[in-house]
């Protein structure tokens, strides 16, 4: 989810700080806030005559999506002015008592953990390695926490803690940069004595072992962990921000990549609405238009901000930037979860069809009616849907 403040908070943040939010003008902050207010009017006046878009759509569940589309909907369309909304969220102070502020490098991360077990590890335990949503522009790990689902997460698991990274974001620092920041991240965890965990089996204090990792990945979070699977299958712990290799490492030769050291490689990997092709349209893009939360023009802008103009036709089909090109032989159990009504639904099934078809345990789930980042939509979310989604995803932590 790209954008997830109320215009509410747009309005406010411009009233404060005249500075900030440059490139929204007054009428298109009116016109969001507006929007937002007269929405559950329209969705209520649409039921009573059309019924609801999915039948299954709970009125509260339409407002929140209609809300999300015309707030996605409102953004101008060029790189400042969706990065300055998207940042909104960075404002948010983690308030949580269970949760640490680190610094791994230049880089924010949030450690959360089960209440009485801060840095403390059971057996059977688990580090879940988030990366968060933005589209590569925008988002952070401390907004993330704010939204409910990280807490869910480690309530419904009992025995896994969750370390959030706020990756570097483009325009500013385009790709490799952020791919580079998620791999620096997973090895500070395995290396740094900044990451000490005390063993409740042993009674020593050690660092995080690769078996007991899980990433996590959400949207363009998604996109940067199944890049990193595949990097660390073909034995790329950092990539050349030259980008001196081949275009598809597939081509690469079984000599060539057995002559790099092979990398740690965590237990298991769980993307949320992955977006793992960013060079082609796919039918459910136009399919899922009239319900997803995100359109295709604003994936277009994100895309525009995260990879070099120059490079753009080579980058886009190379498979640490759209994962659905990689190769993931070796990689660790995945689990894939997408919505029936997003417009990324083609091309994560697609992907999912690779991992299999390079002998990678994959499992699959597709909500039917949801939309893109379902998990995380907070409140919005039918609690059953909500429930179901945490159970599956603290079941498959603990399996693997």
């Amino acid at each position: 989810m790209l954008i997830s403040v109320s215009p509410i908070q747009l309005l406010w943040r411009k009233l404060t700080d005249p500075l900030v939010l440059r490139g929204w003008t007054w009428r298109s902050i009116f016109q969001a806030v507006l929007q937002h207010l007269r929405t559950p009017f329209s969705v209520l006046y649409r039921r009573f005559f059309f019924g609801p878009p999915v039948a299954s759509w709970s009125f509260a569940f339409e407002v929140g999506v209609e809300q999300l589309r015309g707030l996605n909907a409102a953004v101008p369309r060029h790189l400042d002015s969706l990065h300055e909304a998207s940042q909104l969220c960075l404002n948010c102070a983690s308030s949580n008592p269970l949760c640490d502020d680190l610094d791994i490098g230049p880089l924010k991360a949030y450690w959360m953990f089960p209440a009485g077990r801060r840095r403390r590890m059971g057996k059977g335990g688990k580090v879940v390695l988030y990366l968060h949503d933005g589209g590569f522009v925008g988002g952070s790990a401390r907004g993330i926490l704010e939204m409910g689902f990280i807490e869910g997460l480690i309530s419904s698991s009992g025995n896994c803690s969750v370390l959030a990274v706020d990756y570097s974001l483009s325009p500013s620092c385009r790709f490799p940069v952020s791919l580079n920041e998620c791999l620096c991240s997973f090895t500070w965890l395995l290396r740094s004595p900044k990451a000490m965990i005390f063993d409740e089996v042993t009674k020593k204090e050690r660092n995080v072992r690769p078996s007991e990792v899980c990433v996590l990945g959400c949207g363009s979070g998604g996109a940067l962990a199944a890049a990193m699977i595949s990097s660390l299958c073909l034995r790329y712990s950092v990539i050349d921000g030259e980008m001196k290799f081949t275009p598809l490492l597939k081509d690469d030769s079984h000599d060539t990549i057995e002559k790099r050291r092979k990398p740690p490689m965590p237990a298991s990997c769980i993307l949320l609405s992955p977006w793992v092709d960013l060079k082609s349209s796919w039918p459910s893009v136009q399919e899922n238009a009239k319900f997803d939360i995100i359109d295709e023009k604003v994936f277009a802008l994100c895309v525009e901000a995260y990879v070099d103009t120059q490079r753009r036709g080579f980058l886009l089909a190379h498979p640490f930037v759209s994962a659905v090109y990689g190769t993931f032989k070796d990689a660790p159990p995945m689990l894939v979860l997408c919505g029936g009504k997003e417009i990324l639904r083609d091309q994560i099934h697609t992907f999912v069809e690779t991992v299999t078809d390079d002998g990678g345990k994959v499992q699959l789930i597709t909500e039917p009616d949801m939309v893109y980042c379902f998990p995380i939509l907070g409140s919005i979310l039918p609690e059953k849907v909500k429930r179901r989604t945490l159970d599956t995803i603290a079941a498959f932590i603990e399996a693997t």
